[in-house]
Order: C-alpha cells, then structure tokens, then sequence
C-alpha cells in the first residue's frame, strides 16, 4: 500500500494521505464518544438508583437526612446520611444492581455480575466516620448503623460483615430495625446540622 502511494502524483498523493487521516481521526474520535457514551449512561443508571431511594425516603419520611455529607477526607460523599424515626443513626450506600444479590467472600454479586469496590466495605468505612463524628458532636458514644441499598434487588433483606443489604422496597423495614441512637428528634437534627455546616464551610 504504502508503494503505490508513493508512485501517486503528489497532489494525488496529498488527497489520500489526507482522507487516512480524516478516517483515523473518525476512528479515534468514534471510540471515545463510544467510552464516553457508556460512562454516561451507567452514570445515569446509577441516578435512578438514588432517586428510586430518595423517593422511598420521602414517603418514610425520616427526620433528618442528608445526600452527599463528606465524612472524611479522600473517603467521597456519603450517598446519604440520616436520623430514622426511630433515632437511630444510619448511612446508606447505593449502589445498581438487579435480581437476587448475594455476598461471596468480600464481594456483592447481583445476578451474575460482581459489583464493584466493595460496597460493603464502603458502607462501613462511612458508618464508622459517622460515629466518630457524631460522637464527638454529642460528647458520648454514638454507633451509626450501614446498609448498602440496591433498588433492583429481588430477594429478602440480609446482613454480611455487619451490614444490612437491601432493596430500596424493604429499605423502611431495614430503617425501622436500626437502633436509637438519640434521645430526641431535636437532637439528631442539631448534630446533622452542624456536620452539614462545617462541610459547607469547607467548601
């Protein structure tokens, strides 16, 4: 190939040169929409996950609750913090995943898939910054409750490694199984917003 456009004219030889180049540019440029295009849309399946969560919260109407609180440096946002009914204290990982879910060693698997980064390790990590934080707010031992949340999940709620695993449908079930953890509605709202304000003060 490369011989016979050597022997090209050189004005002819410019032109395919030219169209190689638009065509590898094309290819290129494909691919990374391509990529693009997938991180997008598990982004956005990963959306619905929280809104089908948020939207079941809402109806359960905890006192407080939190989207996003960060807890600890390099650790990300807690997908949500809050105070259930029945004052206990709670992080909820949610993650997407569909069917019946079951834990194998330290890995979630939902269906025949393998989630990713160890939600449950996630939920605990941010359970325990919860309580380090809420204890020091309080100025007593608070032990905060994880739960990782899967909306598309079809079988019972269960516990590994000292979490609760769920679909967002049992998700008030779960919550109302959680300990008390503050004396009075009054109180968790006061510590929630004062995590919330100094978050905010950082940012």
């Amino acid at each position: 190939m490369l011989a016979g456009l050597a022997a090209q004219p050189p004005a002819r030889w410019l032109a395919v040169a030219a169209a190689l180049a638009l065509v590898a540019v094309a290819a290129v440029t494909g691919s990374r929409a391509a990529s693009l295009w997938t991180r997008a849309s598990q982004a956005a399946v990963g959306v619905r996950s929280e809104q089908q969560v948020r939207q079941v919260l809402r109806r359960a109407q905890p006192p407080v609750v939190c989207y996003g609180l960060v807890l600890g440096r390099g650790s990300g946002d807690c997908d949500v913090a809050l105070a259930t009914r029945g004052l206990g204290a709670v992080v909820i990982e949610v993650k997407t995943g569909y069917g019946q879910v079951r834990a194998r060693n330290e890995t979630l698997w939902a269906g025949r898939k393998a989630l990713p980064r160890d939600p449950v390790g996630q939920a605990r990590s941010q359970a325990r910054l919860l309580s380090q934080a809420l204890t020091a707010e309080l100025g007593r031992p608070v032990e905060a409750t994880a739960v990782v949340c899967l909306p598309g999940m079809t079988n019972a709620p269960f516990v590994t490694r000292g979490v609760y695993v769920c679909s967002a449908a049992d998700l008030p079930g779960v919550l109302h199984r959680v300990p008390g953890q503050f004396a009075t509605v009054r109180e968790a709202e006061r510590a929630f917003d004062r995590l919330w304000a100094r978050q905010s003060s950082r940012t």
